[in-house]
């Protein structure tokens, strides 16, 4: 089955200011997450000031990593001579993994300064941060972006918009439902086991499933391979990092439960 896309990026013209689909998709994952948080926070009987202290912290983590990552990660040269491209937030390019890294390193700063558990307040941000993802990926979905390889065969999405004629796999569109499910599953967790004896497992599980499909659904995404690497593109070997560390973390909560469990002599 063909689909052939040629949805108008732009939602609302208001003479020189455009509203894109994707910034209204995005803002409106970011309002989903907090309207769950707030909810998960009342549960857990925690302030709403801490809510809305870690989730400013966290956006302006996520936008400040994802515009830094895509340098840092795609274009170095460019913005080593164009630094105040940073700033142009309305232009195209942000990367997801200096997104997830901006709001671990934007919450790691607020909870020390607030002198708060990072794990607790990380893991029930988890909750709710596959509905960002949700939204911005169907914004790219709509912005003809971050699109998939040629099918090979009469079905995909033909994005007519680049002018092209042959079908692709919708990768935006498979990064939804990932996130989507993502969300459901991990909230079915915490309303089953709570946060458990290990904080962190939510944070860790989030990191463990989101990146291995995303390492697997890059190998049906148009990206440039990474140089020297002739298998992995560079967003796949972006995604290893913190599925090690999740291996890790649950290595470790294994050890630790059987240490634990062990009587004293």
């Amino acid at each position: 089955m063909l689909f052939y896309h040629d949805i108008d990026p732009v939602l609302l013209r208001l003479g020189f200011l455009n509203l894109y689909w994707y910034s209204f998709f995005l803002a409106a994952g970011v309002l989903l997450c907090y309207l769950r948080l707030r909810g998960i926070y009342r549960r857990e009987g925690l302030p709403q000031g801490d809510l809305d202290g870690m989730m400013f912290y966290a956006i302006v983590g996520m936008f400040f990593g994802a515009r830094m990552g895509y340098a840092l990660f795609y274009q170095p040269d460019y913005f080593l001579h164009h630094p105040a491209a940073l700033f142009a937030l309305w232009k195209p390019g942000l990367s997801s993994h200096g997104a997830a890294f901006g709001v671990l390193v934007a919450l790691l700063t607020w909870s020390r300064k607030r002198k708060l558990d990072f794990l607790v307040h990380m893991s029930l941000l988890s909750l709710g941060l596959p509905l960002i993802l949700l939204g911005a990926r169907i914004g790219n979905f709509i912005n003809s972006e971050a699109f998939g390889i040629p099918t090979g065969g009469e079905w995909g999405v033909v994005f007519t918009r680049l002018g092209e004629i042959h079908p692709r796999h919708p990768n935006q569109l498979y990064e939804a439902l990932t996130a989507l499910a993502l969300y459901l599953l991990l909230n079915r967790c915490y309303q089953r086991f709570h946060l458990t004896p290990h904080p962190g497992v939510l944070t860790f599980l989030f990191g463990a499933l989101y990146f291995s499909v995303r390492f697997l659904l890059d190998f049906y995404k148009s990206d440039p391979l990474f140089d020297g690497i002739e298998l992995l593109s560079l967003p796949q070997l972006l995604s290893l990092p913190p599925i090690i560390a999740a291996i890790t973390y649950f290595v470790w909560i294994r050890f630790d439960k059987r240490n634990h469990s062990k009587p004293a002599a």
